[in-house]
């Protein structure tokens, strides 16, 4: 029984850390090539889209997707998984062509509003392929983590990822212009390539007979209504620096911090795929033991992720410099100070962003979108004051007091909730951190580099 515990959590992780990496691994290269094709007004551009596209995917995501596995993973009745999963797919539809359509109808108010007028109005036009895609893609996503495999999403993710570095490296290759239109199309592309992908793995365990009903359509969307407000809330939060810099300065002071986002994602993977693979877990295990083992779970997660991120984040704030040297050249430069303060914000929102998925998992979304709610409009009101004092760091900087401020509420909601002591994340960070040290000890004796006397 031991071995297949085991067995769930190092394939799960190693699954869900390889689909984290090879987003920021592949966007990296991307990255790369782009802010050498893009003019900095045009990449500028790209990352508002990604902003505002994500943004959707994300909360349509926590909306669906969350709820999907939730009850997908709690029954053994294989009728209901089936109504389960045709009613999340006609919701995802739905959505999509009401979020496409109002979004096609402001989008050149939206442009004008950010600055980059007609430009950032054609890039949904040209996502068309791109929501279609992720309709299915998520869709079938949500049908396999439900039965806790992790392995065919990272096949679909490898995909969409794979299909747009080499579609865009052959622009790159072969010196040839790639506007942003062409971008934003083999983007959309990556998405369709990825849900086929998943479709031929998954097809045989799928059913074809519509079994949408309105019962199930109610729950999904009565459980995930306030974690899509809480998700919603948070990705306009975490994206406000970019839409500030957009709004008052320009598209290509915005790209500054888009680098900045593009980087900090790579330092990110541990934190989300820990979330990941934790909410599955954890909502079978209070299901069946009750909500006082989330305690457990939740201190146990955070301490692990300080001792992995931690080395992690000293060695990128001291070699931030060269790090945007490499992956975007000396135009960017300016982004430095912006890269080091929001790797720094890592080691202060591990406790949030776990703290978070545990709410959800214990059956507590509607604190959780409360929660969410309050520290957008604190975040709106820092950074906007810290901008017009500082100017064009402001933002930065407003993000590092905000992280301060939501350690603090945060582990006081959580103390209250699931009884979170910081005692007990300090003894299993020792006891994780001397495992390492043990680990690189015994590996270090297997190669035969003994230690002279």
């Amino acid at each position: 029984m031991s071995g297949k515990k085991d067995s769930y959590w190092l394939v799960s992780i190693l699954a869900t850390f390889l689909q984290r990496f090879s987003r920021p691994a592949f966007g990296v290269l991307n990255f790369m090539m782009l802010t050498r094709m893009l003019t900095r007004y045009e990449f500028g551009v790209w990352s508002i889209f990604l902003v505002i596209s994500t943004t959707f995917e994300m909360t349509k995501t926590s909306l669906l997707k969350t709820a999907h596995i939730k009850f997908a993973a709690a029954s053994a009745d294989e009728a209901e998984h089936v109504a389960i999963s045709w009613s999340s797919l006609t919701l995802n539809v739905l959505l999509t062509v009401i979020y496409w359509a109002g979004l096609y109808v402001f989008a050149n108010p939206i442009g004008v509003w950010l600055k980059s007028g007609s430009d950032f109005a054609a890039t949904i036009s040209w996502y068309i392929p791109g929501m279609i895609g992720m309709i299915f893609f998520a869709h079938y996503d949500a049908v396999r983590r439900a039965k806790l495999n992790f392995k065919n999403g990272l096949y679909g993710y490898l995909t969409k990822y794979v299909y747009f570095f080499l579609a865009t490296g052959v622009y790159f290759a072969g010196g040839i212009k790639m506007n942003l239109n062409q971008v934003v199309l083999h983007y959309g592309i990556g998405s369709l390539a990825a849900a086929g992908v998943m479709f031929a793995l998954d097809w045989k365990s799928l059913s074809f007979r519509f079994g949408a009903t309105r019962l199930w359509m109610g729950k999904l969307v009565s459980f995930g209504k306030y974690i899509w407000g809480g998700n919603l809330i948070g990705n306009l939060s975490s994206n406000f620096d970019q839409m500030l810099t957009a709004k008052y300065l320009s598209p290509t002071i915005a790209a500054h911090y888009g680098i900045a986002a593009r980087i900090i994602s790579v330092v990110e993977i541990p934190l989300f795929a820990a979330a990941e693979v934790l909410f599955p877990k954890m909502t079978k295990a209070v299901e069946e033991e009750g909500s006082g083992r989330a305690k457990w779970y939740l201190e146990k997660m955070i301490a692990s992720l300080y001792v992995v991120m931690t080395p992690a984040v000293i060695i990128m704030v001291v070699f931030a410099k060269w790090l945007v040297l490499i992956l975007a050249g000396e135009t960017y430069l300016d982004a430095v100070p912006i890269v080091q303060l929001y790797i720094f914000r890592i080691l202060l929102i591990i406790l949030q962003l776990q703290s978070g998925q545990t709410l959800i998992s214990i059956g507590k979304s509607v604190l959780h979108f409360k929660m969410t709610a309050i520290s957008f409009v604190l975040r709106v009101i820092v950074l906007y004051v810290c901008y017009t004092q500082i100017g064009l760091y402001g933002a930065a900087w407003g993000n590092i007091v905000m992280a301060i401020i939501s350690l603090v509420y945060w582990y006081m909601l959580m103390r209250k909730e699931v009884g979170l002591d910081a005692g007990s994340i300090l003894k299993h960070f020792k006891e994780q951190l001397q495992y390492v040290n043990d680990l690189i000890g015994s590996k270090i004796k297997q190669i035969g580099l003994k230690p002279k006397k």
